[in-house]
């Protein structure tokens, strides 16, 4: 009886073994991915993006809670496609990049919301302040003559107010509006073949890497009134 009883407990543990592996390491695809924002100046929006980042990812849609993810971001790499903007955008009233050099995105939970739809939250530093914010994102996973590509896309505004972006005369959204809309995207490549589980599909994901080096500017407004 108790050898019985070992066997059954051995072939339960290799039937859930898939489930339980470490989430796949994956490879950025540096020129499909993009870690972008929008902002308005003078009312006018004008697109940014910031070009270095180290990104690492582990997420798995059928283990949500040991999911995680870790964004840290260089803030000098900023690039609105205007350079005395992109200078001023660095100095001690916006990003205090002296002092804060880095912007830190990292999850504390992740929740489902059907059709490859999640949400994931987390904590937010830019410039020294936390704050905790949701990103509704899309995780889509698909095979092609033996490659695997996972893509993630998602969207969430900020206010750059509540991060100490833009103190003294810039403090207000007269000329440089408050809201900030971040807009991720990530393109990247298993490293492994897929597997699959005896129970259901498994959809592993590990993701870590670096961003590209900076790539063309981005177009935006030819005359900046933020060094003013």
């Amino acid at each position: 009886m108790r050898r019985r009883t070992l066997a059954l407990v051995a072939l339960v543990f290799l039937a859930a073994a898939p489930a339980l592996a470490e989430p796949r390491s994956w490879t950025v695809d540096e020129d499909a991915s993009r870690l972008a924002f929008q902002a308005t100046q003078l009312s006018a929006p004008f697109d940014g993006a910031f070009n270095s980042y180290a990104a690492d990812v582990a997420f798995d849609p059928n283990d949500l809670p040991a999911s995680r993810v870790r964004v840290e971001i260089d803030v000098t790499s900023i690039d609105t496609g205007n350079a005395e903007r992109d200078t001023a955008a660095l100095g001690p009233d916006w990003f205090d990049s002296a002092n804060h050099p880095t912007a830190v995105f990292e999850t504390t939970s992740f929740s489902g919301a059907g059709d490859g739809r999640y949400e994931a939250r987390a904590k937010l530093t830019i410039r020294g302040e936390t704050r905790d914010v949701v990103l509704p994102f899309t995780l889509g996973i698909r095979e092609d003559q033996g490659r695997t590509t996972a893509q993630i896309a998602g969207e969430l505004t900020i206010s750059r107010g509540d991060f100490g972006v833009g103190r003294g005369q810039w403090a207000g959204d007269g000329v440089v509006g408050d809201a900030v809309v971040i807009r991720v995207e990530i393109t990247a490549h298993a490293e492994r073949p897929a597997y699959q589980s005896c129970a259901k599909p498994l959809h592993a994901l590990r993701l870590s890497g670096v961003s590209p080096q900076p790539r063309a500017r981005a177009t935006g407004p030819q005359r900046s009134d933020l060094a003013r």
